[in-house]
């Protein structure tokens, strides 16, 4: 209700919001998100159906927007923890995958903790029928697969 208003309606906010997570820009993130908007929505320019919490793991490197990832996680609805990417098309290899499958397939430790602290069900299987545990250790990605190993042993 007192928050200044910049964008005229939903597909400029999610523009916004998709620049914001390309530049690592926190206060056009916290912008768009006190606007209102949807922070599992679609992107407008992802093919794949990315939200922004995969377009900010794909984007994260050494911890630089560990800052971006942890405010989606924070303020997203739980089911946005553990949404998938659109299905795949003939030519994708890489298959429809949840936030947490990209965290495995690319070796991103910190934003997988992120994840499964918040909830993210490590036990999904993407279009590949793989599970992140799966992922991690086709890819050979050991961190991330003792991550996700020790919940799946509990």
């Amino acid at each position: 209700r007192y928050v200044m208003r910049t964008c005229a309606d939903d597909n400029e906010l999610r523009c916004d919001l998709e620049q914001a997570i390309v530049n690592a820009d926190i206060s056009q993130l916290l912008q768009v998100w006190a606007e209102g908007a949807d922070l599992t929505c679609c992107l407008p320019s992802s093919d794949a159906g990315e939200t922004a919490l995969h377009l900010a793991v794909l984007r994260e490197m050494m911890g630089s927007t560990l800052h971006i990832v942890d405010f989606l996680i924070q303020n997203m609805s739980p089911k946005g923890l553990n949404k998938s990417t659109n299905p795949p098309s003939i030519i994708d290899a890489i298959g429809k995958n949840t936030a947490l499958h990209l965290c495995a397939l690319h070796d991103r430790r910190e934003c997988m903790k992120l994840l499964l602290r918040s909830g993210a069900d490590y036990e999904l299987r993407n279009s590949q029928n793989k599970t992140p545990l799966d992922i991690a250790k086709e890819m050979g990605h050991n961190a991330c697969k003792e991550l996700v190993g020790i919940l799946s042993f509990n």
